[in-house]
């Protein structure tokens, strides 16, 4: 599903926010 896709690419966005 494309949830998951969405959920990895946000936590690959926020982690290098960080």
């Amino acid at each position: 599903e494309q949830y998951e896709l969405a959920a990895r690419l946000r936590d690959e966005i926020a982690k290098r926010r960080h």
